[in-house]
């Protein structure tokens, strides 16, 4: 904390600056700053507008329920059957038909960044991103 303070060019925390500090971002009161804890910091640092952190909530919520239901074998990426009966589900609840493989081709395309033919979570964010008509950026 000290280091980022001086390289924005303000003085350091005291320790109970830092006591503070910490005990804002340790939510559950049990001494340790989890994942979920130093994400929502993280969030709230980069989106300080309350409308940017509920967008953001948003997403990250469509991104679970994703997997939640199309990650079949659990492992934590889409692989393209998972993704086809995802995009199928979403075609047809918009009352399109089923997923042309063009169609299916510009989304491997367009959201499977780093060509390894799978969609990790931080991809698809950039699905749901586009899908809800926000920003692009992660």
């Amino acid at each position: 904390m000290n280091d980022f303070l001086v390289t924005k060019g303000k003085t350091p925390a005291s320790i109970s600056e830092f006591n503070k500090f910490f005990d804002d971002i340790d939510l559950n009161k049990d001494g340790y700053v989890d994942k979920a804890e130093m994400a929502r910091f993280i969030k709230g640092y980069l989106y300080p507008n309350k409308q940017d952190n509920k967008q953001e909530d948003k997403i990250e919520e469509y991104v679970l329920k994703i997997f939640q239901k199309y990650d079949f074998n659990r492992n934590g990426s889409l692989d393209k059957r998972e993704c086809l009966a995802m995009l199928d589900e979403i075609l047809l609840n918009q009352g399109y038909g089923k997923t042309t493989i063009p169609q299916f081709n510009r989304f491997y395309a367009e959201f499977d960044i780093n060509n390894d033919g799978f969609i990790s979570k931080n991809e698809c964010t950039g699905f749901v991103r586009k899908f809800l008509g926000g920003p692009q950026t992660v």
